[in-house]
């Protein structure tokens, strides 16, 4: 039992109208979701375990929950997106995401705090092609994977039950393929492709590189997410870029192309790793809100790689070399 009825009274919230909280600060899309609200003018509060990330007069910043104020809008980006990581701590990702997540919500009732969620399309069964947001099909139990997808899975049904039962105003997004600058310990394609350009190092490609993804610049997913926020819809939307598909092997050639470094590319055979041949979302729900991706593959590679080097790679030609 979760024992909210035992909590202090709430606010309302107009009292912390310009302060807001991002859970995962520091990650990829939570360094961004926190930028953008500070440019927007808000307070920003962020919980998260790596400190220095973001520096602003208006950032704060928590390692836990517990000395966080009254705000009145909760983005609850933390999670364990990293394959290498959750198939290593299977029961750990599931224990430690739940314990954060019952925390979480405990603290949006209490401060009558809108509380944005953000989901995978990993709750998506992997033999679905185009994914939309009422059909999400069977998933293995048994699978290595499980522990990430069915914890996403398990994670909606318990906002949507807070909701139902608390009254929490809450929000869902399905997050598809984004990148963007991200720690150097993330091991999904992307910052993998980059750490092999920056320190000439061999690029682990798991399966054949057949597999194909959609990929959304961490901008586009950003505004998508304060878009879904300050919406009016409760079910899950999806976010993500379903024009800029490609195969592991054309991205590899794309950032090859761009940066003007040959990548060493090594193809490992891994079940667990791989994933599901095609991920592609329906965001018809999200343009219905006034939210579409502009940034382009080409476009969004050179600001990755900007933001890595330093180094202006705008002018690039595509069709040159």
């Amino acid at each position: 039992m979760l024992y909210i009825i035992s909590l202090p009274c709430r606010i309302t919230a107009s009292e912390g109208g310009h302060v807001v909280l991002v859970i995962g600060s520091s990650g990829m899309i939570g360094r961004a979701v926190s930028k953008l609200l500070l440019d927007e003018g808000f307070v920003v509060h962020g919980v998260d375990k790596r400190e220095g990330v973001i520096s602003d007069a208006n950032y704060i910043h928590h390692r836990s929950l517990e000395s966080v104020p009254p705000t009145s809008r909760v983005y609850m980006l933390a999670g364990y997106p990293c394959p290498r990581y959750y198939l290593e701590n299977p029961f750990s990702t599931i224990e430690n995401s739940t314990a954060l997540l019952f925390e979480v919500i405990r603290y949006a009732y209490t401060n009558k705090a809108r509380l944005l969620f953000t989901s995978s399309s990993e709750v998506y069964s992997d033999t679905m092609s185009l994914m939309t947001e009422d059909a999400i099909g069977d998933i293995d139990l048994e699978h290595p994977r499980a522990c990430y997808k069915e914890l996403k899975r398990f994670s909606e049904v318990v906002i949507h039950n807070a909701r139902r039962e608390y009254g929490i105003e809450t929000r869902i997004v399905r997050i598809f393929n984004t990148y963007g600058k991200s720690h150097e310990d993330d091991t999904r394609i992307v910052p993998m492709i980059i750490n092999s350009i920056l320190h000439k190092k061999r690029l682990i490609i798991y399966g054949d590189g057949l597999q194909k993804r959609s990929f959304c610049h961490v901008d586009d997913t950003t505004r998508g997410i304060l878009t879904v926020m300050e919406s009016n819809i409760e079910e899950p939307v999806n976010i993500g870029n379903p024009y800029e598909v490609y195969s592991v092997k054309q991205l590899v050639s794309l950032f090859e192309l761009i940066s003007g470094v040959k990548i060493n590319v090594e193809y490992v055979n891994d079940d667990a790793m791989i994933g599901p041949m095609v991920r592609i979302p329906d965001i018809r729900r999200a343009q219905s809100l006034g939210w579409q991706p502009s940034i382009s593959i080409e476009s969004g590679i050179r600001k990755v790689i900007n933001a890595y080097t330093c180094c202006d790679v705008s002018t690039v030609d595509r069709k040159k070399g």
